[in-house]
């Protein structure tokens, strides 16, 4: 068995399931500020700011996903641990 090989599928498991965990939560939030908004309106100005704070973390959440996954497959981790 390749230590290495499961060393990187748990760290892009990892990497996965934290990025799917963070969107679900601001997922979450987003529905639940625009269902809220639908029974109270809100200045749509504020509706928008809350939109681009959680639409941009989950932008921010799957640009970093994709550095991380990049960096588990060039296998960076193991040049820094040589250190």
């Amino acid at each position: 068995m390749n230590i290495r090989m499961s060393d990187v599928k748990k760290r892009k498991t990892g990497a996965i399931l934290s990025a799917i965990a963070v969107i679900m939560v601001s997922l979450l939030l987003l529905v639940a500020i625009l269902m809220a908004n639908s029974e109270d309106p809100a200045p749509w100005g504020i509706v928008a700011i809350m939109v681009i704070i959680f639409g941009g973390t989950i932008v921010g959440v799957i640009v970093a996903l994709l550095q991380r996954l990049g960096e588990v497959k060039k296998g960076e981790i193991d040049e820094a641990s040589k250190y």
